[in-house]
């Protein structure tokens, strides 16, 4: 049987997604080979050809090797495997019994970082001209890339896509890291900080604050309601934590490169 991820949870309200121990920040490694039998289940729902033939299933696990030395480049603090899972779990718990199949938002998953370089603004178009490649060699239908692509570019800018959408699927388990459990969000924090570290403390609190205060202020953080049931007023409670801490740190211009990133 293909890995699959216990859902994440949040506060539980009625209709909120699923539950597990990534709730309280327990989320442990998960073993590659775990991670690369679901790619490959993924890739074998979506494809083109049989998922039965043995070659196809060795090239997308060959394709899920590589893409794993990606997610583990030494730029990377926060957008590493724990991401990638976390992200893949709260899939799991955004489609459970919702009628959505989860195997394209998880490839969204797996390349929307796959290229990634603090201070570039061009990571999620590269990661999306990868995801083209590699699943139109992995015979993938070219719909299926396209849709993969477009929405791997979609998460450059967290805007709200249309609830019930694959898009939504995507951009509210990217956003899930917002509402994690108290310790796990301040760890997040201090990761992008390390991916940032050539930024200036004061250029750093300016810039980070520009992303996450419109997330803030914006009516509702998560597309489908759901996730909002189950993810908004924590996430909500730990934004403006970080931004208190950004704000005593000074927010007096940004340096050069690119803003630090909301997830």
């Amino acid at each position: 049987m293909p890995w699959r991820p216990a859902p994440v949870r949040g506060p539980s309200p009625p209709g909120a997604p699923g539950c597990s121990t990534i709730d309280r920040g327990q989320t442990g490694r998960v073993p590659d080979s775990d991670l690369i039998s679901g790619f490959v289940a993924d890739i074998a729902a979506l494809q083109a050809t049989s998922p039965s033939e043995t070659r196809p299933a060795r090239a997308a696990a060959a394709t899920a090797e590589a893409l794993l030395v990606r997610w583990r480049e030494p730029q990377r603090a926060y957008h590493d495997v724990t991401h990638l899972t976390e992200m893949l779990s709260a899939i799991a718990a955004l489609t459970a019994g919702s009628g959505r199949a989860a195997s394209l938002p998880n490839l969204v998953a797996w390349y929307h970082d796959a290229i990634y370089r603090p201070g570039r603004t061009d990571n999620e178009a590269a990661s999306a001209a990868l995801a083209r490649s590699e699943l139109a060699a992995l015979a993938l239908p070219a719909q299926a890339v396209e849709q993969i692509a477009a929405l791997i570019e979609q998460t450059a800018d967290h805007l709200l896509p249309e609830p019930g959408s694959a898009g939504a699927v995507v951009h509210d388990a990217d956003l899930w890291i917002l509402a994690a459990p108290g310790r796990r969000f301040d760890a997040y924090c201090a990761q992008v900080r390390r991916e940032y570290a050539a930024v200036a403390d004061t250029a750093y609190a300016h810039g980070r604050s520009a992303i996450l205060r419109p997330l803030l202020d914006r009516p509702r953080l998560y597309a489908d309601p759901p996730a909002g049931a189950g993810w908004e007023e924590r996430a909500r409670v730990n934004l403006r934590r970080e931004l208190e801490r950004l704000t005593a740190a000074g927010e007096d211009g940004l340096g050069a490169g690119e803003p630090p990133r909301a997830g």
